[in-house]
């Protein structure tokens, strides 16, 4: 899965993620103020996050936000955008 949608959805809910860092996984956990990220078969540092993450007191509104991000509504108004770009500026050269 390159955007893992878990973690979309974690976030949405105002909960902290902690993952590893393969596909699509740091491109949306990109701050410390939602989650933590460990590399790939490094389960001491996994279990390491996963402890910080239990005792750290977060900030549910900046992982609402940030899970909302990526929602279907605002990914689907984005295409919309660009296609509509696209079209804009197929337009106008074409005068």
């Amino acid at each position: 899965e390159g955007l893992p949608v878990v973690v979309c959805e974690a976030l949405a809910s105002g909960k902290p993620v902690v993952a590893t860092s393969i596909a699509g996984t740091p491109e949306i956990i990109n701050s410390k103020d939602i989650g933590f990220l460990v590399n790939p078969k490094d389960s001491k540092s996994l279990g390491e996050k996963i402890s910080e993450a239990l005792n750290k007191k977060w900030d549910k509104k900046k992982m609402i936000k940030r899970g909302n991000d990526f929602s279907t509504k605002k990914t689907a108004k984005n295409v919309f955008e660009v296609y509509k770009s696209l079209i804009k500026n197929k337009a106008n050269r074409a005068k």
